[in-house]
């Protein structure tokens, strides 16, 4: 529940901002390294690739999920044939 109610305050206040370049990720304050200051081409190519990595990441998480509930044991457990 506070893992709600925080997420869901961050996606809150990041949807009242009015400019667009600050709305989206990656952009705006959070770039440490720069990657997004070389070209635009470069930044909407990065955009995509976090989108995608993203939603490859949702699909992963869904089928530990999926296992988990068809064997009844934890990601962990179902590791144990590597032993």
């Amino acid at each position: 529940l506070l893992e709600v109610l925080l997420v869901g305050g961050a996606e809150i206040y990041r949807n009242t901002e009015t400019d667009l370049d600050k709305r989206l990720y990656p952009g705006g304050t959070f770039d440490p390294l720069g990657f997004t200051t070389k070209s635009d081409e470069q930044t909407m190519r990065l955009r995509e690739a976090e989108i995608k990595h993203g939603r490859l990441a949702m699909v992963a998480a869904f089928g530990c999920g999926v296992q988990a509930f068809t064997t009844g044991e934890g990601l962990i457990e179902n590791l144990s044939f590597l032993n």
